[in-house]
């Protein structure tokens, strides 16, 4: 899919007759949306927990360590660390660290199509997203949003996209996040458009797309478009 197409689809997604002092940051700031998360997640924890349960036991036997981990996010206005939880679906390969913290692969918010450090049924966990499932707890936690930018390292990258600060629409994404309107998410437009076959610079209008025109109406379709786009596999690493 074409950029311009992805862009296109973003827009019918954000499409709302809602009154202007409805959408945007005035929706990403109302009581309701928190509200509409936990309407909707707290019913799924007991199944949430019988996959974690599942799984972990699986990956425990295959894999032969820890199935949960923690991942640390410093994440503006305060830089506080979020931890976010995770299925374990990685084996640590010092070489790869290395060449990661050097910026070789990748910027620190993309995934390596073929990370060798991924193991096999790690694959498998995150074709289908199921390792983001302990996520469910942190956005009930009120640690995590559920629909808004997809779970990253804004500190380490911010740092990283500052550079090419004026290619994308950086300030007004980056304000929004320090400002709190925006928390780490477990689905976004980035996620159920492409996820990590965006380049960043789609990944960064998407972004500001949703800020400017997010409402309940826009949250309820990505919601319900995440399930298939998971199935699809696409972008998926």
């Amino acid at each position: 899919m074409q950029e311009s197409d992805i862009i296109e689809r973003a827009e019918r997604i954000m499409a709302t007759d809602l009154p202007q002092h409805n959408i945007g940051k005035a929706w990403l700031r109302h009581p309701l949306r928190r509200k509409l998360e936990l309407a909707i997640l707290i019913p799924t924890a007991p199944l949430a927990l019988s996959i974690m349960a599942y799984v972990g036991i699986l990956i425990a036997r295959i894999d032969k360590f820890d199935p949960i981990i923690s991942i640390n996010l410093g994440w503006p206005p305060d830089e506080r660390e979020i931890t976010v939880a995770k299925l374990q679906t990685m084996i640590a390969k010092p070489e790869i660290d290395k060449a990661l913290a050097s910026g070789e692969y990748r910027l620190n918010d993309i995934k390596i199509n073929g990370d060798p450090r991924v193991t096999k049924f790690g694959k498998i966990l995150r074709k289908i997203s199921i390792d983001e499932v302990p996520q469910i707890f942190n956005v009930i936690a009120g640690d995590m949003n559920l629909v808004g930018l997809r779970a990253c390292n804004i500190a380490q990258w911010e740092n990283e996209i500052f550079p090419f600060r004026e290619q994308y629409p950086y300030k007004s994404v980056i304000d929004a996040i320090r400002e709190g309107y925006i928390k780490p998410s477990l689905t976004g437009l980035d996620g159920i458009l492409g996820r990590a076959h965006l380049d960043i610079a789609t990944r960064f209008q998407l972004m500001d797309l949703y800020i400017q025109k997010a409402s309940w109406i826009a949250d309820l379709r990505i919601i319900g478009l995440t399930f298939p786009a998971i199935m699809s596999q696409r972008g998926a690493y």
